[in-house]
């Protein structure tokens, strides 16, 4: 064998060590790669399941946070409420204790007039005041009932008064209210005057004239001269007189 057979044989043998070798190489990367790949399989399955877990963690998340949201503006509503409640709370607050300075006020100055009373009432019971004030009431219907009677005389004494005025007036005139009607009581022949059974209180008055009729028949006159209540006393006109007064004899105005 030549040389350059031998050269030949020998860089066949390195050729084919270092196909060998080189193959043996790629067939390594190979499997390192179909490793590489089916670890980056079955962390792309993992990761796959985890992105959908943190998939539904976020879309429970983002429903927790619309809660939340919700929450929140209830809460932001309740709180706007409960400020202005806050707000009138305070405000009724500030009424009832100026309220309630009045009323202690008033209980001082309740107490201050209470405390006088006291004073005034001489330390007596409220029995004693009782009876007291009773006595003081009786005593009080007595005035007023006396009262009353005094207005009532003096009610009366005004009416006569002003009945003996009118009175008075009218026997100045001899005037008398028209439908007086008597009778001849008793007959003075010797002082020529008659007693009638009508005086002031049926509206005689003095210088007052009256009729005499005896059986619808006109007898004379008579000219009252004095009264009293329900009797008077009358001169008989003689030149008015056509037959003798007798008693028994109407008289009429």
């Amino acid at each position: 064998m030549s040389l350059i057979a031998k050269i030949c044989l020998v860089i066949s043998i390195l050729a084919s060590l270092a196909g060998g070798y080189f193959g043996y190489q790629i067939i390594q990367q190979r499997d390192d790669c179909q490793n590489q790949l089916n670890e980056t399989k079955s962390k792309l399955t993992i990761t796959a399941k985890n992105w959908e877990g943190t998939k539904k963690e976020l879309e429970t998340a983002q429903g927790q946070m619309k809660d939340l949201e919700g929450k929140l503006s209830d809460a932001k509503s309740q709180n706007s409420s409960l400020s202005t409640k806050v707000t009138e709370l305070t405000a009724k607050l500030g009424d009832l204790d100026k309220s309630l300075n009045d009323s202690k006020q008033q209980l001082s100055s309740t107490m201050d007039r209470l405390t006088k009373m006291e004073s005034d009432l001489g330390g007596k019971t409220p029995a004693q005041l009782k009876e007291a004030i009773a006595q003081t009431q009786k005593e009080v219907d007595r005035v007023i009932s006396d009262k009353k009677k005094i207005e009532d005389d003096l009610s009366a004494q005004k009416a006569e008064v002003t009945r003996l005025n009118d009175r008075i007036e009218r026997s100045k005139t001899g005037e008398m209210p028209p439908g007086i009607s008597g009778k001849v009581l008793k007959l003075n022949k010797a002082w020529n005057f008659v007693v009638l059974n009508v005086g002031n209180l049926d509206g005689v008055v003095e210088n007052g004239i009256l009729v005499v009729y005896r059986d619808k028949q006109f007898i004379g006159k008579v000219k009252v001269v004095s009264t009293e209540a329900h009797t008077c006393v009358a001169d008989i006109i003689p030149e008015m007189t056509k037959a003798p007064v007798q008693e028994g004899d109407e008289v009429f105005n």
